[in-house]
């Protein structure tokens, strides 16, 4: 079956602070649990960032030394091995996001999820839930992210790209330098295609969102009918979700304001278990297991 998960639309549509409310009941007691968790996810999948500023501090460091000892130190060939570190970085960047980091954001939902349904043994184990040989969700997860990740990327390329390709055509000849009109034009060209591609990258965004929780609950489906419910459970639900993201905007003011940024370390567990009760809900897990929303009839989403 290629979309289990899909069913007819719910009744209740919950607001941004329904949501809320409920991520704050799931993470009642838990604070600790979520925050540990959360800053473990952020620096396993944070280590290819480490490494490039190494790399980075490494060669601000020699091209010091080479200034100051210009007779010892080969500059041409200390650039030519910074440029084969750079592009060795790059790759394993790339690798590292599709075997490793992907699959932690996958484990991350299932953790989520767990304390969304208030399972006792939800725990750092819940973030490597991917990578046990047992539930075979590894190379699932890994076709998915890697499938989500080229579509954004094809995206962001094509919003990027084409406006540079034309303007090298156009400049072959000399056009741009005779042409102010034209050189307006492809300025105005320019500015027009980003904003669309940047809108058509929101939108591929916020429909493939759900992905990590779909591939979680779901692992007997493909990548491509993982990111296609996905397509389907936000489709009418973009909006939603990114009202619901942006009622968060006033705590992150505060957190950046007030806390020097540690704040964050408390807000993005709340804001990313207010995203699994998005999920929950449009996905009806709630009403297939009985789970009464704090505030909400439970009649609403179960049917009379």
């Amino acid at each position: 079956m290629n979309n289990p998960i899909y069913q007819t639309p719910i009744r209740h549509r919950s607001s941004a602070a329904e949501f809320r409310l409920r991520a704050r009941t799931a993470l009642a007691g838990r604070w600790e649990l979520a925050i540990g968790v959360f800053v473990l996810l952020i620096v396993i999948s944070s280590a290819p960032s480490l490494v490039g500023s190494i790399v980075a501090m490494a060669a601000i460091i020699s091209s010091g030394l080479a200034d100051m000892n210009p007779g010892q130190l080969d500059i041409g060939q200390m650039a030519g091995l910074l440029s084969v570190g750079w592009l060795a970085l790059m790759l394993f960047s790339l690798a590292y996001v599709i075997f490793v980091a992907g699959p932690l954001q996958a484990g991350y939902a299932s953790f989520q999820l767990g304390l969304l349904d208030k399972k006792q043994e939800t725990g750092v184990r819940d973030l490597f839930f991917c990578f046990r040989p047992s539930n075979r969700r590894y190379w699932r997860t890994v076709g998915v992210m890697t499938l989500y990740s080229l579509v954004l990327y094809a995206a962001a390329m094509v919003t990027v790209l084409i406006p540079g390709l034309l303007a090298v055509v156009l400049d072959v000849g000399g056009m741009l330098d005779r042409s102010p009109a034209l050189l307006f034009a492809l300025a105005s060209f320019t500015v027009v295609w980003f904003l669309a591609g940047m809108a058509v990258l929101a939108v591929l965004f916020y429909q493939y969102s759900l992905c990590p929780y779909i591939v979680v609950e779901y692992p007997q489906l493909g990548a491509a009918d993982v990111l296609r419910n996905s397509r389907l459970l936000m489709r009418g639900n973009k909006w939603r979700l990114f009202c619901t993201q942006l009622s968060f905007i006033g705590w992150g003011l505060l957190a950046s304001c007030c806390t020097c940024g540690l704040g964050y370390l408390v807000l993005y567990p709340y804001f990313n278990e207010t995203l699994a009760a998005f999920y929950d809900e449009v996905s009806q897990r709630a009403a297939a297991r009985e789970v009464e929303f704090p505030s909400v009839n439970p009649e609403d989403y179960l049917g009379k």
